[in-house]
């Protein structure tokens, strides 16, 4: 990471400029389902501890952490934050996971920040996923036994002590609204810090009595998974979904982050089967006032396009950068999330121009390699 990387990327931070890169390992835990504790969702090879093996308070006061702490500290992002450092290095901003970790204050005798991926349990078969995060498909293609479950009651009890002093909290899934053990955290957490935000990425499919129980009782934003709002194509992708219920669970979860002034953001997978239909889906984020965040597809190959043709990704780049130039032009008109979602779209065609680099490369290799 060199320094012309290093301003720019402190530039556009959506908090400002600041000292270190990350300051993930400062301030949070991720707690993933195998019981791995690592510093963000990013970064899963550096291993802070798990979970039953070591308590919370071990692995916060860990030597592992610590060392983490220090390699940032140095600018120094080959511990597992390459994730992070490939997209500063592109200019793809939006994507760069550290800057949620800006928001949160530095306590070292305490985490100021939570998140959760305590099981895969779902009730979809998305194309683009696996069985590490989809119960179902673990269960019906995998054909595998399901996952133990390795957090417990006691794990509640440990968080005891920590949650008084968080700021914040994501809980991911699987489907996080058909997760148990989530039900008893955010119950324990809104007697014990009901300031503390509760940020909850969801499929949108659930949204039963109990759910608008508790998002009436807590401090909840939400995020949604949505690739597309054609229904076939949304029904080719997130397999065992109800397209006109989950739009309409949408559109409910925009109308409650508007009427308590929090921010609601839609998740998307631009993929081989569905890039093109990208322009309506922003249409939709923006009649929602929702801030549009794309996702990074690796697997399978034949569904990213960073792994497809040359021609291919030079064709998505271009149609998107003339969506982004109308947008900027129309800049004027658009509210806060609309900007975002903009600058998210103008930091993925930067990560298109890598990827179609590499495309070329690997056919000249491929041709050399026949020669």
């Amino acid at each position: 990471m060199n320094a012309l990387q290093i301003y720019l990327y402190n530039l556009q931070r959506r908090c400002g400029p600041r000292e270190h890169l990350c300051y993930s390992p400062s301030t949070s835990l991720f707690f993933g389902t195998d019981g791995k504790v690592t510093s963000c969702c990013y970064n899963r090879e550096t291993v802070l501890g798990r979970y039953p093996k070591n308590t919370i308070r071990e692995i916060w006061q860990g030597r592992p952490r610590q060392a983490l702490c220090q390699s940032i500290a140095a600018n120094d992002l080959s511990g597992g934050c390459v994730g992070c450092g490939s997209q500063i290095e592109v200019g793809n901003y939006g994507a760069v996971v550290a800057q949620h970790s800006d928001r949160w204050s530095v306590d070292p005798d305490h985490p100021t920040s939570f998140s959760f991926e305590l099981h895969n349990t779902c009730n979809l078969e998305c194309i683009m996923c696996n069985g590490d995060l989809s119960s179902r498909i673990r269960r019906y293609r995998d054909r595998l036994p399901a996952k133990r479950n390795v957090y417990d009651a006691a794990f509640v009890e440990q968080l005891e002590d920590f949650l008084p002093h968080l700021e914040g909290t994501t809980f991911y899934g699987g489907e996080p609204f058909l997760m148990r053990l989530y039900y008893r955290i955010w119950d324990r957490l809104i007697v014990l810090n009901p300031e503390c935000e509760i940020t909850v990425q969801t499929n949108a499919s659930i949204l039963s009595d109990r759910v608008h129980d508790f998002l009436k009782r807590g401090n909840f934003h939400l995020g949604v998974s949505l690739d597309s709002v054609h229904p076939a194509t949304y029904a080719s992708i997130r397999r065992n979904a109800d397209y006109d219920a989950v739009i309409a669970n949408t559109r409910w979860m925009a109308d409650y982050s508007r009427h308590h002034g929090r921010s609601f953001g839609i998740s998307a997978c631009m993929m081989t089967t569905n890039w093109q239909e990208l322009p309506e889906l922003l249409d939709f984020a923006d009649e929602l006032d929702a801030v549009l965040y794309f996702n990074t597809v690796w697997e399978p190959r034949h569904l990213s396009l960073a792994y497809s043709q040359p021609a291919l990704i030079q064709q998505v780049a271009e149609r998107y950068g003339v969506l982004a130039l109308h947008r900027g032009l129309s800049a004027a008109t658009h509210g806060r999330a609309q900007a975002a979602s903009t600058a998210n779209l103008a930091g993925f065609i930067a990560l298109l121009g890598t990827w179609h680099q590499a495309a070329l490369r690997r056919e000249q290799d491929a041709a050399v390699a026949i020669s």
